[in-house]
């Protein structure tokens, strides 16, 4: 659930805290939205978030408390037909099923009877709503990195809830889409580019007041 979720993360913050003294929290998609909330819960000194998920604009997104009662399960991919041509598809699926053929029909088969509980999905609707709500309260220095081709977590609905922030975030668009930290997609580059010159810009910062 949600709060199992928020509080692994938690937790994990906690533990990293008793060994070092400067921690950054990050965070992508919905973990952007975890990322946010533990953020306000535990001491962190920096927060950078990828792609943070706050919500789905779509009218069924809002009726999810209500659909996840009428439908306790339902099956993605009778949805959204699998193309077992594409190269995209076919990688993800070998990350989730790496000893699986395929081309095999019944593996295939499989796949299309994959059912996912309404509830898990009403449950990442909740963490979207609580980093909305949490959001003001941040008061770490915060990063944001954005693909602009995102189709999951438009830039514009990013833009929204960094409007509720208090303190300005440093805000990065680049070209991409929702999943970059795929190192086989052309945005893979700047991404890690300028994540590199963040850790190196927080390593200055450390060892400046460590002197």
């Amino acid at each position: 659930t949600y709060n199992d979720w928020l509080s692994a993360v938690v937790d994990a913050v906690e533990v990293q805290a008793q060994q070092y003294s400067h921690i950054v929290l990050v965070g992508l998609s919905m973990g952007g939205a975890l990322s946010i909330q533990a953020s306000t819960l535990t001491h962190i000194n920096e927060l950078l978030l990828l792609a943070p998920f706050w919500k789905v604009d779509h009218v069924l997104w809002k009726l999810l408390p209500i659909i996840r009662l009428a439908l306790p399960n339902f099956k993605p991919f009778s949805i959204i037909k699998p193309d077992w041509n594409d190269a995209d598809f076919r990688n993800t699926l070998t990350e989730w099923l790496p000893d699986a053929d395929l081309n095999d029909p019944n593996v295939r088969e499989q796949v299309t009877q994959f059912a996912i509980p309404t509830n898990m999905i009403n449950q990442i609707r909740i963490a979207g709503s609580r980093a909305r709500q949490a959001i003001p309260h941040i008061t770490a220095p915060t990063t944001v990195i954005q693909g602009r081709q995102d189709e999951l977590v438009k830039a514009d609905i990013t833009q929204k809830l960094l409007q509720q922030m208090r303190i300005t975030p440093h805000y990065i668009l680049l070209d991409g889409d929702h999943n970059l930290t795929d190192t086989h997609k052309p945005h893979w580059a700047h991404v890690k580019s300028h994540i590199k010159h963040y850790a190196q810009q927080i390593e200055a910062q450390v060892n400046h007041k460590n002197d």
